[in-house]
């Protein structure tokens, strides 16, 4: 997997948009993939050419494209579409077909068998602004799970660096198209997406899917998420992976909170230390 290049961040204690410490996974899929291409490799660079090998080879290779019945739930990795332009007639299509709040339309429709395109529409009297995550808006899918229940197959992390996070300006009456990928598996569902939209949730229409019944659980450990559970566990974590409404704020103020007590106790340490001082 192509390393991704680190970005200096230039402030780590103030957010214009609170967040959390995070490092988003290499997808299990992807690692998998990778793992079974450079075996491949292995295998013809250093065993002779026979028939097993070949079988081996091909099972393996197999198995390795197969991979998109993804197994576990994992990170979100959406992507906008800056050379869009909607057209007078999707713009139509999305009303009819998506879910309007706040003088905001969601719209979910299939690309193709490999990525789902959802378009945001401001129906507002001015522009729309919000803060974007690089080349992504924050979203995750949803699926209704086997109890008949809307419940996440995806997580969303949040970097600390404040560098990743810029405005994004929808005009009037204007269209942002994202794209996301398409899971298959052996479960027969519903599909649609959760954006949150300025710490404020909103839902696109829902459309026929598959996934696999592992994608509705939850990874026991993700990486780069200690602070979060530091300044409040586990019940404020789910929030931010699920990105739910207020999500953002509860992080800012409880990592306000955080801070001025680490702060408190600095000082009080120094006083301390600076009395010993003063009595020798």
């Amino acid at each position: 997997m192509p390393q991704q290049r680190i970005k200096k961040c230039s402030n780590l204690s103030q957010f214009e948009t609170p967040c959390s410490l995070a490092t988003p996974d290499c997808p299990a899929d992807n690692q998998a993939r990778q793992l079974a291409l450079f075996f491949i490799r292995d295998v013809v660079q250093n065993m002779k050419e026979t028939k097993s090998t070949y079988l081996t080879i091909l099972i393996i290779l197999i198995l390795s494209l197969n991979l998109n019945a993804q197994s576990s739930m994992n990170r979100n990795k959406n992507s906008i579409d800056y050379d869009f332009k909607a057209s007078q007639k999707l713009k139509e299509e999305a009303l009819a077909n998506g879910f309007r709040k706040n003088d905001i339309n969601l719209f979910l429709q299939k690309n193709n068998d490999s990525l789902f395109s959802i378009y945001l529409t401001n129906l507002a009297t001015d522009s729309l602004k919000f803060v974007r995550f690089d080349r992504s808006i924050f979203a995750i899918q949803e699926a209704i799970n086997k109890e008949g229940k809307w419940q996440p197959i995806e997580y969303w992390t949040l970097a600390a660096c404040g560098n990743s996070y810029k405005y994004h300006y929808i005009p009037e009456n204007e269209t942002l198209k994202a794209e996301s990928r398409i899971y298959s598996g052996n479960f027969k569902t519903k599909i649609r997406f959760k954006v949150n939209i300025n710490d404020k949730v909103y839902y696109t229409n829902s459309l026929n899917g598959n996934v696999n019944a592992d994608q509705f659980q939850l990874p026991s450990k993700i990486r780069g998420q200690e602070l979060i559970l530091k300044i409040g566990g586990e019940e404020l974590l789910k929030k931010v992976l699920f990105l739910d409404e207020g999500s953002k704020a509860e992080v800012g103020r409880k990592y306000k909170k955080y801070n001025d007590e680490m702060m408190r106790k600095f000082v009080e340490h120094n006083k301390k230390k600076n009395k010993k001082k003063r009595k020798k």
